[in-house]
């Protein structure tokens, strides 16, 4: 099977991928893609609202087993959110629905766009 020149189309070799298509019509990334869909708020999405000095990001808020990732729990709650929407450090205080938590213990990093911070919830 072969192909005929045609003059009515414009032929770009480099600029075609394997599949046929420009890059440009590639998604950056696939996987931040998906996660932009878990992080939108309720009722379309998982994440909840969280305000921390003023600055609202969404993540998704969880109470913890009582051994998560087979240690004992030392927190009553544990939020994921995106790295580049809040930056959270041991004692900050933040607000979800009303209700507020202190980070406890180091945020820890989960893959290269999510976090994952260990949180107790605090008298108001």
């Amino acid at each position: 099977m072969s192909t005929s020149w045609r003059p009515d189309l414009a032929w770009r070799p480099a600029a075609l991928t394997w599949q046929g298509r420009v890059p440009d019509d590639e998604p950056a990334d696939p996987f931040a893609s998906m996660l932009d869909l878990l992080y939108t708020p309720a009722p379309y999405g998982f994440a909840r609202t969280c305000l921390v000095e003023g600055v609202a990001f969404a993540a998704i808020v969880d109470t913890v087993d009582a051994f998560s990732f087979d240690s004992v729990a030392v927190g009553t709650h544990q939020i994921r959110y995106r790295r580049r929407t809040a930056t959270l450090a041991t004692g900050a205080t933040l607000s979800i629905d009303r209700a507020h938590y202190r980070v406890i213990g180091v945020p820890k990093r989960i893959n290269a766009d999510e976090i994952l911070a260990q949180l107790v919830k605090v008298a108001a």
